[in-house]
């Protein structure tokens, strides 16, 4: 069995064709793409999927399963540089090898007397050279208009390596070290190739070729030879069933590598250019994932069926208006789209463009930059949007930047059991998500509770890199210290230091300090995080509104309009019980979109038409 992989990293790309034989260890070695030592992919086969075995050395971000083209999926475990990966299943239909003599050299072109025939506009009378000398292969370049080798452009000769990929217009060959592999699917899709003893089919007829043993089988793919009908591949349907190119627009969207939303919002990019660049890149490319590649390789054929034709241009015509309507109102929501896709252009970053939910889903669930881009550009909030709302309420899992200058107080209630395991869970992704000069953590533990103590000494990440201490633990008899700290946090004027407190009550919070802090419009530079023991089964918490402790009758003065926005983004996480309480889901975000009740976006949903500008909206959220 042969699988064709493809690897994408910013503006460079990898292919190979490799074999895996069963109970052998296969791999595939990167290192010319990534200029790094010990880069190795292995796969193993499990449970009719191909999985890659070794952890933290692909190109892709995230713990994700991707889909290639034809539906198989890979498990990709592990965090390094943020790329993209491809693995499609080449069946006995999809590859045919035709052997080499070694004995003569090897013409590929346009001219009928060469050994390969591909047919084109670009296309040479004699375009290639493949020859052997000693044993070892080499392409010459003998055309006007050149070849490309894995990606790059020959000049004159070349050395041919195992599975090397020779691109001439369109056409792909793989070169397996004495033969040719060339991928139905591709350029060729819709040929048939027999065997070299019975000759070859084209759709004008039989053709035969009387091939002596030991020399090179020669095969024509001319413009003629191509059906009206594309065959999609045995992974795709379970019979052999044809489809016309109206039946591809409604099947050819390949689920393909999408990466990791929270990945691209972790990386070099604020949040407004990260959304900008999905639109700009997603509007760039859009076609490639709405099956252009297969369109493409159509056209080029030229079918001669007039019906045909008018079909393709049809689908063509189709194809364009859904790009510029994606493109207009990519620029229509993000006006910085121009910026984001002279940056994507340069190649400072490379985003696959996610499906119409994962884009959503980044678009609604990235802090609060994002939140109050959508309120003001009123989104389509209908009942689609409210489903994928609630579907799709958070993005990393971890406290955005904004929600740590903004958030103040959260209460956490549940059996003890399961607020230590919150507590611990929050902690770690915190730990591994923020520098640690930047954000720290403090531990407020109650007196003789060793589970507490033994959870601080368990944090696996209690040193930065640099071996600077990270966390600090407390006891219930350095309050004096505790409250040394809070008053030099609350003291400092700079933007980017933050300190989250987790405590087992909120007694600390009735300082006076404390209590201006919390009744202030001022940035939050600590995060209460108050953490209660109770009966019940499932977490629950409550929001700033209830925590603030002022003598105020008037909320506004009581708690920010930042304090509300990090509030509303929690409680999108909420599913309200029975009883009205809220509780936790399995991960706690801080980044989700406002949706404090169903209530509630119905409300803005109905009142949108009065409630244009962001402070009228602050009334609908509570402050």
């Amino acid at each position: 069995m042969y699988y064709s992989i493809q690897l994408i990293f910013g503006d460079r790309v990898c292919e190979r064709i490799l074999s895996l034989d069963d109970g052998n260890e296969s791999f595939i070695d990167i290192s010319d793409l990534t200029k790094k030592k010990d880069c190795v992919i292995s796969f193993e086969k499990s449970g009719g999927k191909l999985r890659i075995k070794n952890d933290g050395s692909i190109l892709v971000t995230g713990d994700d399963v991707i889909r290639d083209g034809h539906c198989n999926e890979i498990e990709i475990k592990g965090t390094v540089l943020t790329g993209a990966l491809f693995v499609s299943e080449l069946d006995e239909n999809s590859v045919c090898f035709e052997s080499f003599c070694p004995e003569r050299s090897v013409i590929a072109g346009s001219g009928n007397d060469c050994d390969i025939i591909i047919k084109g506009d670009y296309i040479s009378r004699r375009h290639a050279e493949i020859s052997c000398d000693g044993g070892v292969f080499s392409i010459k370049d003998i055309s006007e208009n050149g070849i490309f080798v894995n990606g790059k452009k020959i000049d004159g000769k070349r050395q041919l390596d195992p599975f090397d990929i020779i691109w001439i217009f369109g056409a792909k060959i793989v070169f397996a070290g004495d033969s040719i592999a060339v991928q139905k699917n591709s350029f060729f899709a819709g040929h048939r190739l027999v065997s070299a003893d019975t000759g070859y089919e084209t759709a004008s007829g039989r053709k035969n070729a009387a091939v002596k043993n030991g020399s090179l089988r020669s095969f024509s793919l001319s413009e003629k030879d191509c059906e009206a009908e594309l065959e999609l591949p045995a992974s795709v349907t379970a019979g052999r069933k044809k489809h016309g190119v109206s039946e591809i627009m409604k099947t050819a969207v390949p689920a393909s590598a999408v990466l990791s939303a929270a990945a691209a919002l972790r990386g070099a990019l604020t949040v407004p250019q990260t959304l900008a660049a999905f639109a700009a890149g997603t509007a760039a490319v859009t076609g490639i994932w709405l099956g252009a590649e297969r369109v493409a390789g159509m056209v080029t054929a030229k079918r001669d069926s007039s019906d045909r034709q008018d079909e393709l241009k049809k689908y063509e015509g189709l194809l364009a208006e859904k790009q510029e309507n994606f493109r207009l109102m990519m620029n229509e929501r993000f006006p910085d789209a121009r910026e984001a896709a002279h940056m994507f252009a340069e190649g400072r970053r490379r985003i696959v463009p996610p499906s119409d939910e994962d884009f959503l889903k980044v678009r609604i669930g990235t802090g609060k930059a994002s939140f109050e881009r959508f309120i003001k550009t009123g989104g389509t909030l209908d009942k689609q949007l409210e489903e994928l709302v609630k579907k799709y309420r958070y993005a990393g899992g971890v406290p955005a930047e904004a929600d740590l200058k903004t958030g103040k107080v959260f209460h956490v209630a549940g059996k003890r059991e399961a607020v230590t395991e919150f507590i611990r869970s929050m902690a770690v992704k915190i730990s591994a998500s923020f520098d640690p000069e930047n954000v720290k953590m403090m531990f407020i533990l109650p007196e003789g509770d060793p589970d507490g103590v033994s959870f601080v000494k368990w944090l696996p990440h209690t040193f930065s890199s640099d071996r600077k201490t990270r966390f600090t633990g407390f006891d219930d008899l350095s309050a004096v210290r505790m409250q040394e700290m809070f008053s030099s946090y609350l003291k400092r004027e700079t933007m980017n230091h933050y300190l989250i407190v987790f405590a087992s009550d909120d007694s600390l919070l009735s300082s006076s300090e404390v209590k201006k802090y919390l009744n202030s419009d001022r940035e939050g530079k600590i995060v209460f995080i108050i953490g209660r023991y109770s009966d019940e089964e499932n977490l629950a918490f409550s929001g700033p509104e209830k925590t603030v402790l002022t003598g105020s009758e008037d909320r506004s003065e009581s708690i920010s309009p930042e304090s509300a926005l990090s509030y509303a983004r929690l409680m999108a996480g909420s599913n309200a019980g029975d009883d009205g309480r809220e509780s936790l889901p399995d991960t706690l975000s801080f980044t989700g979109m406002y949706e404090n009740f169903d209530e509630d976006i119905n409300d803005i949903s109905g009142r949108w038409e009065r409630n244009r500008s962001y402070e009228n909206i602050r009334a609908l959220i509570g402050t």
